[in-house]
């Protein structure tokens, strides 16, 4: 079994104003977020608090019950073409808790680029990318980095349980 790394909320909420703080003092005033629904609820909750934007929810999966990485996402929620639509031309903020290997933001950022599906494509002004945690490892997926990226800090590979769990 992997070693685990156990955050309370207290440290959470901590970590939020830290991150929010970078993003407020970055050139890029965020429209809006999407969250990644499961991690990234509570952290757009709580960011939400220090930017005043709207919340939008995406849920992808990419892991099996054994939280083993399946082969293709499967698109769970999606945004529908009117939010879509009025997403165009924003400065969009995609948050989710921890960036693990990869594939979650890879794939959410490709398919809000490139549309999914009968879904178009957000021609965004700006798409950043918003984690509390980025794990130290080879990545199986990397995010282009044209986008932003705003993070609280490193952490070793280790299973992380957050108080949400």
């Amino acid at each position: 079994m992997a070693e685990k790394l156990y955050i309370s909320f207290e440290n959470i909420k901590y970590d939020i104003i830290f991150l929010a703080k970078k993003i407020l003092e970055s050139n890029i005033k965020f429209d809006a977020i999407i969250a990644l629904c499961g991690g990234g609820l509570v952290p757009a909750r709580l960011l939400r608090n220090h930017l005043d934007i709207p919340i939008y929810c995406l849920n992808i999966k990419l892991y099996n019950c054994n939280n083993e990485i399946t082969g293709k996402p499967k698109i769970i929620q999606w945004l529908d073409n009117d939010i879509i639509d009025s997403l165009q031309n924003k400065n969009i903020l995609i948050v989710d808790d921890l960036d693990d290997t990869g594939s979650t933001l890879h794939y959410v950022t490709n398919f809000i680029e490139n549309g999914y599906k009968s879904y178009m494509p957000i021609k965004y002004k700006n798409l950043g990318v918003a984690v509390l945690y980025n794990k130290l490892k080879n990545k199986k997926s990397r995010i282009d980095i044209k986008y932003p990226y705003y993070k609280v800090f490193d952490i070793d590979d280790k299973w992380v349980v957050f108080p949400w769990e």
